[in-house]
């Protein structure tokens, strides 16, 4: 029987009775072995006075932990979570306390709208002074408690150890997020002993819940009714490892399937099943599937706005099978016909197994998809403007990117051209700031995932506005020895914002000039890393292999056209079936009487949507 793991925070309050033996140590030592005893060698962190007993004692395990030290405590959590995304593995963060622990609460909300494991270590005042506006002091319970999974202050330190366990074992189990611990200052320099009992155990702790099979009948029931299924993976596949599984069940089935941007990757997009991403700036056939199927079945997706647009247009006239391991997320947004508690992986086993041997009636269908898909993939935007367009950026960067290597963006117009036009074929190589689209997340996530990935190439796709907000950790990546190829696409523009003045308010452009910008090229000089300027084509494609070939970091300064569109799009608060822009000549008629005609069945001609 398969099942689910979801954790009872009430059962994790319960603490096994103490055993402690061996010589004493300190709270400090105690957090370093706590995390390498959960399998993590690394954190990312900046130290100040609330947390330098921890620090003086992270030096007792140099060669068997790292620390990185980065420039910003914002960067510091960001590379924590691209790290746990490659890795699979809860990150770790450390901050001091007052504003080197608010600086990590950006860091920790985007973890916990993109679902990733983290634990991340605040420094608190003594505890004798909380409560009394101490120097530093900040109510970190307060802040964090809508943003993590769980929070805990430790008061004593011999609970620390096994706070230090709860926090992996929260971060990690179910949906997995951020969870934080405020470590007061005197815990860090308190003595103890280590525990000397068998591993802490929390199978107390969580529920174990077979996959309802007779939802999973349910939902193999509406299959078989369907003549236009359509597979939506989200974010929660990855985290489930489920990429193998659904992979397996969109063969098998022969059912076109579309991604989240969190999700890419996880289908191979150069298969012909595979039609990229869905959303706000999804491929317009993925958004064609969504539109016109008529049974969607989802993994691990939590369908924001992002995706459904306007959501009652969203649900018209198509059957929704929900499965997602929080129970709470299905029917939240959207009605599910079918809803499913489940991990994706055993969900998409179990739905696999009940529809052995069946054979679906929607060939037609799937042929119709690969055929738009082809035509979507030669798509070629007009550009408006003087300048290198985005998508031969792109284009380019297809052709010298590795399937094993990792790609990071910031967030804006570059994030959506790198998601549109990059083609991944494995999960954990595209990792970018999704819920929270937090700019300046690319330099920092590309440093952590070149720590936790050295023996690839790690490519971050930033733009020059969310490159100015972590710019800083260009010293971080200097100093830590990793390399990182950055991929600067200068537009001079606050790209998106300008792309909505543009199309929304009559041109009006507010706030968004980026002229004057510094020498980019000049200040990666200046933190010891080479930076090459790529002003056309050609020196853009021998950049990318150079800096594909070195053994260090490169920082490519690329300029493309100032007001380049990332079209089609759905308009904010729109509908899905409003897709319009560039390749879409009338607003929601995603493929053109031309395109059409080159389906095979001539009755398909005549639809012109």
């Amino acid at each position: 029987m398969t099942k689910s793991i979801h954790t009872s925070p009430s059962a994790l309050a319960a603490s096994p009775s103490a055993s402690y033996a061996g010589e004493p140590v300190t709270g400090g030592q105690v957090v370093v072995e706590g995390i390498l005893q959960n399998g993590v060698d690394v954190a990312f962190g900046y130290p100040g006075g609330a947390v330098m007993p921890l620090y003086d004692d992270i030096l007792k395990y140099q060669g068997s932990f790292r620390h990185v030290l980065v420039r910003h405590e914002q960067g510091a959590v960001h590379a924590a979570q691209a790290w746990a995304r490659v890795t699979g593995k809860p990150g770790v963060a450390i901050g001091t306390s007052g504003p080197g622990a608010t600086n990590l609460i950006t860091g920790i909300m985007d973890a916990r709208l993109d679902s990733t494991p983290l634990v991340v270590f605040g420094g608190q005042v003594a505890t004798h002074l909380i409560g009394n506006d101490a120097f530093q002091e900040t109510d970190m319970m307060g802040m964090t408690n809508p943003i993590t999974k769980h929070n805990f202050q430790v008061r004593s330190v011999h609970e620390l150890g096994l706070v230090i366990h709860k926090a992996f074992h929260i971060a990690r189990t179910g949906r997995p997020g951020p969870v934080y611990i405020d470590l007061p200052k005197d815990i860090q320099l308190g003595k103890t002993r280590r525990w000397d009992g068998p591993r802490p155990d929390f199978s107390s702790c969580i529920t174990p819940r077979p996959v309802d099979m007779q939802a999973v009948a349910r939902a193999a029931m509406l299959i078989r009714s369907a003549k236009r299924p359509f597979l939506v993976i989200g974010h929660g596949g990855i985290h489930a490892e489920a990429n193998d599984a659904l992979r397996v069940l969109a063969k098998t089935l022969n059912i076109p399937m579309g991604t989240t941007i969190l999700a890419k990757g996880l289908a191979d997009e150069l298969d012909p099943l595979s039609v990229g991403c869905v959303g706000m700036h999804g491929r317009r056939v993925a958004n064609y599937a969504v539109v016109n199927c008529d049974v969607l079945i989802a993994f691990g997706c939590r369908f924001s706005d992002r995706i459904t647009g306007e959501t009652k247009s969203f649900a018209k006239g198509k059957r929704i099978v929900h499965v997602d391991i929080d129970p709470y997320e299905i029917g939240k947004n959207v009605p599910a016909h079918v809803g499913i508690v489940a991990d994706a992986r055993e969900a998409a086993e179990a739905l696999l197994q009940e529809l052995r041997g069946f054979k679906g009636d929607w060939d037609a269908w799937t042929d119709r998809i690969k055929v738009l898909r082809d035509i979507c993939n030669g798509c070629v935007p007009n550009p408006k403007y003087p300048g290198m367009p985005p998508k031969h950026v792109m284009n380019v960067l297809n052709s010298v990117i590795a399937d094993d290597d990792v790609i990071t963006t910031g967030v804006g117009q570059h994030q959506m051209f790198a998601c549109h036009y990059l083609y991944r074929r494995k999960p954990r190589t595209f990792i970018t700031s999704g819920g929270a689209g937090t700019m300046g997340f690319g330099l920092p996530a590309a440093i952590g995932a070149a720590i936790a990935k050295p023996w690839v190439n790690v490519w971050a796709i930033e733009g020059d506005g969310s490159l100015q907000m972590t710019l800083q950790e260009l010293g971080t990546l200097r100093e830590s020895g990793a390399k990182v190829i950055v991929v600067l696409i200068d537009n001079s523009f606050l790209g998106m914002v300008r792309q909505w003045q543009e199309l929304y308010l009559g041109r009006r452009y507010s706030a968004v000039d980026l002229s004057f910008n510094p020498d980019f090229a000049r200040l990666a000089e200046a933190y010891g890393i080479e930076a090459l300027r790529c002003e056309d084509g050609k020196s853009l494609k021998e950049g990318l292999k150079h800096a594909r070939d070195a053994a260090h970091s490169v920082f490519l300064h690329v300029r493309v056209e100032k007001e380049s569109n990332m079209l089609p799009m759905i308009p904010p608060g729109g509908k899905v079936s409003e897709f319009f822009g560039y390749c879409i000549e009338e607003p929601g008629q995603f493929f053109t009487q031309a395109e059409l005609a080159k389906l095979c069945d001539p009755a398909e001609k005549k639809e012109g949507a």
